[in-house]
């Protein structure tokens, strides 16, 4: 009955707390996989390549990382035994004390269908369940071309397909799939569905309120604009503070899912076809996998290979950044909160080494500001990020003004990383100081929206021909006699008028 099932879940899933941490503790201080841990067979590990203390600093990521899903696997394991023996002692109407002894004997001696059964769900539950599409990855990193390659673009296979299944199945597109079962496992099916669907209409409520984001918009300019407010993408708002729930899975995918579906609904009419709807819903799943921090390499590869002259040189950087640990970068990003520059493979490197980090240029917003993080994410996968309450780029936001930061050129002429620095420092803080004034005039809200928005524009571009005119001052005659070549006879035959004017 629903009855037994609740009780016999409540049963379970307090017992497999106590008895699943010990066991996943005991994984982490012995390195033993959960699974021999929780069987007792101790004997069945295998020698450790690199034995002794030099073996355990280098295997120390990897523990930590097997450690905390060893725990969750163990109490999953142990939940999903303790429901059963507590659902068989029931069926066989027992009671009492009679009941307490008949569970625990058969937790000290389950059957083979009982681990089975806690086996599968444990797997389930941790996103390691086998899956066709990770068993091809998998199977792929063999092959002689692609197979190498392939564990550098996607390192982890099982988890993300498995956490896309999971949220998929919670979703009205499984439907048709869940109609073609059959008794308790069509039922099932279609409760995921409900409780998916409920949670996700309920998302969607809270992002009109303004009370959870979704990915935001794509473009880089209106993006930015809104993390110079504060904003964070998969976040909740709470008292003035974004908090993310990106990495809080399969919760996060479900409502950044439904926040993602909410905005692009948003961006189009109101009135929709059961056709759009149903893209809109394929949209948001595949918008919010791929936002994933697991999914950023296969993403990232993607879009070199898609377009190699936008993102094929980030990609490269991205890549040869990969040879520093992610410990040792999550360290320099807490010594160090500030954004670095990294326009080379070195600059990437750079800036995942602590201390030396500082030595790159900062990057800054468009009013000139180092940008800083709240939250390295290295203590804690929860991202913070306050709300500025920042007036002037609330109005931009609300204006759907597109201000990107100035151009890496000045008539011509390409500024190194140290003139682009200063180049947008001295243009955007006097500009951010002017606006301030502008946008708290009483005459501010007096005026339209197309007003508002030219005044904007116009001192932001004012601020930036002033800086331009001083940064070019300091550029040197040849640089300048070569700018204006690029300038005046970019034409059909320019390259040619340009050779013959610099002779």
């Amino acid at each position: 009955t629903v009855n037994e099932f609740i009780k016999s879940k409540q049963f379970g899933i307090w017992q497999g707390i106590k008895d699943g941490v010990r066991a996943g503790l005991k994984s982490f201080e012995q390195a033993l996989p959960a699974d021999i841990v929780l069987a007792g067979k101790i004997e069945q590990v295998q020698q450790q390549t690199i034995p002794g203390k030099v073996g355990s600093v280098i295997r120390t990521p990897g523990t930590l990382l097997k450690a905390a899903d060893n725990v969750f696997k163990a109490v999953v394991y142990r939940a999903e035994l303790n429901a059963d023996a507590y659902r068989i002692a029931v069926r066989e109407g027992l009671k009492g004390s009679v009941r307490a002894e008949r569970i625990a004997e058969l937790l000290n001696n389950p059957t083979d269908s009982m681990k089975a059964r806690a086996g599968k769900e444990a797997l389930y539950r941790t996103f390691n369940n086998p899956n066709a599409i990770a068993s091809w990855l998998i199977k792929s990193q063999t092959l002689p071309i692609i197979g190498t390659p392939l564990q550098y673009i996607a390192p982890f296979k099982r988890t993300p397909a498995n956490i896309a299944s999971f949220t998929l199945e919670r979703t009205p597109l499984a439907l048709i799939y869940a109609l073609k079962k059959t008794g308790i496992k069509r039922r099932e099916a279609l409760a995921k569905i409900g409780i998916g669907t409920i949670l996700g209409i309920a998302a969607m409520q809270f992002v009109t309120e303004g009370l959870i984001t979704g990915g935001g918009p794509k473009d880089k300019n209106k993006r930015d604009a809104l993390y110079r407010t504060g904003w964070q993408p998969y976040s909740l708002k709470i008292e003035g503070k974004y908090y993310s729930y990106s990495r809080l899975e399969p919760l996060g995918s479900i409502i950044g899912m439904a926040a993602d579906m909410k905005e692009l609904i948003d961006e189009g009419t109101n009135e929709k076809t059961i056709n759009e709807l149903a893209g809109q819903i394929a949209l948001s799943f595949t918008k919010n996998i791929t936002s994933k921090t697991f999914m950023s390499g296969f993403v990232n590869a993607m879009d070199a290979i898609s377009d190699p002259q936008r993102y094929g040189e980030k990609w490269v950087n991205q890549l040869t950044g990969s040879v520093i640990p992610s410990g040792v970068g999550g360290v320099a990003r807490e010594i160090d909160p500030t954004l670095r520059r990294t326009e080379t493979p070195l600059g990437v490197i750079k800036s995942k080494i602590p201390l030396v980090s500082e030595s790159l240029l900062p990057k800054r917003d468009l009013w000139g500001r180092p940008i800083k993080r709240e939250s390295s994410g290295f203590i804690s996968p929860i991202g913070i990020s306050t709300d500025k309450m920042s007036k002037v780029d609330n109005e931009i936001v609300r204006l759907k003004l597109n201000i990107g930061m100035p151009a890496k050129t000045i008539r011509g002429i390409e500024l190194t990383p140290e003139e682009h620095d200063k180049y947008a420092e001295l243009s955007g803080k006097p500009a951010k100081q002017q606006l301030d004034k502008i946008v708290n005039s009483a005459s501010w809200k007096n005026r339209n929206d197309e007003a508002k928005a030219r005044i904007i524009e116009k001192v932001v571009n004012t601020f930036r021909l002033r800086a331009s005119l001083i940064i070019y001052k300091d550029i040197d005659r040849e640089r300048k006699i070569e700018g204006f070549g690029k300038t005046r006879f970019k034409t059909e035959s320019g390259e040619e008028m340009l050779r013959e004017a610099l002779k």
